[in-house]
């Protein structure tokens, strides 16, 4: 089960945010701190599957002394927490039915956000439990 340090951060009149040091570029957000969890498995989790769908190996985890130690005293800074996600199942073929217009703006919001069409539907099915379910 992949688990990385992430630093969440609050400025003022800012939601709340989590980055990963170990991945640069990988950052959630949410307006508190019982929405930003789902929201910080699912971005380490689809920033993990990006790894490893490029065939690249994952980064080392480093300690959380270290961690803490580099980020403690950057402005706006929370904590430190660990965030672990399963590890990946393998993936199903499934056939779906969609109109040529909705395929389009599937494609065309995927694209927008560097995601391919499964990784989008994925992504967006997550998103939608996770608001209904508070998961």
């Amino acid at each position: 089960m992949p688990a990385y340090y992430g630093v969440i951060y609050k400025e003022e009149h800012s939601d709340y945010g989590i980055a990963y040091p170990d991945l640069p570029g990988c950052v959630s957000a949410g307006s508190t701190l019982e929405e930003l969890e789902p929201l910080a498995r699912e971005g380490l989790a689809l920033h993990i599957d990006g790894i490893l769908e490029d065939g690249e190996q994952l980064p080392e985890r480093r300690s959380f002394e270290e961690i803490y130690n580099e980020v403690k005293n950057h402005e706006g800074f929370l904590g430190v927490t660990l965030v672990s996600v399963p590890n990946k199942n393998n993936r199903v073929r499934v056939n779906i039915s969609v109109t040529e217009y909705e395929l389009g703006i599937i494609d065309t919001t995927a694209a927008m956000h560097n995601l391919d069409r499964s990784s989008f539907l994925t992504a967006a099915a997550r998103a939608i439990a996770a608001k209904r379910c508070k998961l």
